[in-house]
């Protein structure tokens, strides 16, 4: 009944409604200045956002003919890897699952990282009331405030029900070549391995507050520190996890042209199916949220970017680094360089 007024009070409010949906530039920069405390606004940001996807486009275009069958034409060998996926919805939670604890393992051999005592990263199916509403993988960290170590990566299930060209189309697109950087992404080293090595070791002002501009950009920023530890082995792999980088680039020129430019939102969708390997149905609605939730989605290269800088200015060791950096919370990124620079 709440959720049938809600929607009967925004149809009627749509009526009428006036204004703008572009955030605009000042009160856009103001945000990544302020909340942030980032040391640009949104015209640099686009800039770093445009220099990102050309040098990762170009390097797209140099990997992809490593790949079998492949071309220069990294979107087309990107479509083609989708044929390579699990075939059923619990053979992909197990191939997740295995790709989760060879992750593990694999920082543990590299002294990559250290591990808080009891942590556990359960890889399990969607919860059924989430399947019909989001078709991705997802993380859910242990509760705060508690003791828990125990982490639950989602594997996106089809709702039930699905008739088989549901379950088939979800599987084409958790493809054999996207499973190792969504693992990374999502448990080890990324948000799981992160929340649960923050748990218990900040205050608890830091355990609620959370800056997708830290978590997000720390996930991706990992997914690349995976890669030049040689993790992604197969090239098929390592495309993916490009794929994956370029999306972001492209995420933060939208959204600035979105909110600070005149870029319409249809010519923001054939930017995304154009310039990142995303269907026009996934652009559509990836729109919609850019439209909606300005500033977040340059969250994940824009924080990955600055943790990369933070790595590069770090006199010590990569393991004292990673548990240092992410041993501080979630904080906005320029809280958490002081927050490194106030550590031997």
């Amino acid at each position: 009944e709440a959720f049938a007024t809600t929607v009967a009070f925004l149809e009627e409010l749509a009526d009428h409604a006036a204004g703008d949906w572009r955030m605009g530039e000042e009160l856009y920069s103001g945000l990544l200045r302020e909340r942030e405390l980032l040391g640009y606004g949104a015209g640099e940001l686009h800039e770093r956002g445009e220099r990102a996807w050309a040098e990762l486009d170009e390097q797209l275009r140099e990997l992809a003919p490593r790949v079998p069958g492949g071309s220069d034409d990294w979107r087309a060998t990107m479509s083609a890897l989708q044929a390579d996926h699990p075939p059923t919805l619990e053979a992909m939670r197990a191939e997740y699952e295995a790709e989760t604890g060879r992750a593990r393992a694999f920082l543990a051999e590299r002294e990559l990282v250290s591990f808080a005592d009891g942590e556990a990263c359960r890889v399990v199916p969607a919860p059924a009331y989430q399947r019909p509403v989001l078709a991705v993988a997802s993380y859910l960290q242990p509760p705060a405030l508690t003791a828990s170590r125990i982490g639950h990566f989602f594997v996106p299930f089809t709702a039930d029900g699905a008739d088989d060209e549901t379950i088939a189309q979800r599987l084409r697109t958790n493809p054999r070549a996207q499973l190792p950087t969504i693992s990374v992404h999502e448990a080890y080293p990324g948000h799981h391995w992160h929340l649960s090595w923050t748990a218990g070791r900040t205050s608890p002002v830091r355990a609620v507050h959370r800056s997708s501009y830290f978590t997000e950009g720390w996930a991706l920023y990992v997914e690349g520190m995976m890669r030049e530890q040689g993790y992604f082995a197969d090239p098929a792999h390592e495309l993916a996890h490009l794929d994956a980088r370029i999306l972001r680039a492209a995420r933060i020129v939208v959204d600035t042209a979105l909110h600070c430019g005149d870029m319409e939102p249809a010519a923001a969708e054939e930017f995304m199916t154009t310039r990142a390997s995303l269907t026009p149905d996934t652009a559509a609605v990836e729109v919609t949220r850019y439209c909606a939730w300005p500033t977040q989605a340059p969250s994940y290269l824009t924080g990955c970017l600055e943790i990369e800088q933070l790595r590069g200015e770090w006199m010590g060791g990569l393991r004292e680094f990673h548990d240092t950096l992410a041993g501080s919370g979630s904080l906005p990124l320029g809280l958490a360089r002081r927050a490194m620079a106030g550590r031997p």
